[in-house]
Parts: C-alpha cells; sequence; structure tokens
C-alpha cells in the first residue's frame, strides 16, 4: 500500500528544494503547468430560536 510509504513528519528543506528542482523541468516558455482544485461549501441550520427569542409559527 502506497500510503504505509508516507512521510510521518514535515518536508524537510532538502526534499523540498529538490521537489522544485524536478519540478521546473515541466517549464515550457518560461512558465510551469500547474492545476487547482476549488472546493466550496455552504450549508444552513435550521433554528428555532435566536438567542433569547422564540420563533412560533402561526
Amino acid at each position: 500500500m502506497s500510503w504505509t510509504k508516507r512521510s510521518k513528519s514535515l518536508t524537510g528543506k532538502d526534499k523540498f528544494q529538490l521537489m522544485i528542482k524536478m519540478y521546473d523541468s515541466y517549464k515550457s516558455n518560461g512558465k510551469l503547468p500547474a492545476t487547482y482544485e476549488v472546493i466550496y461549501g455552504h450549508a444552513w441550520k435550521k433554528t428555532t430560536g435566536v438567542g433569547n427569542i422564540t420563533l412560533e409559527s402561526q
């Protein structure tokens, strides 16, 4: 399983510099390829009271 090889500590300076050096080899026209993912969520909680005020339906 690949997760068993996962480091249990933060990435060190040397490993990070190696990653930068290797990623730099992907440059094309002076630009690095990159993708990003945006995760957005929103939720509402139904409440029956606000502070000390109780809401009642009529």
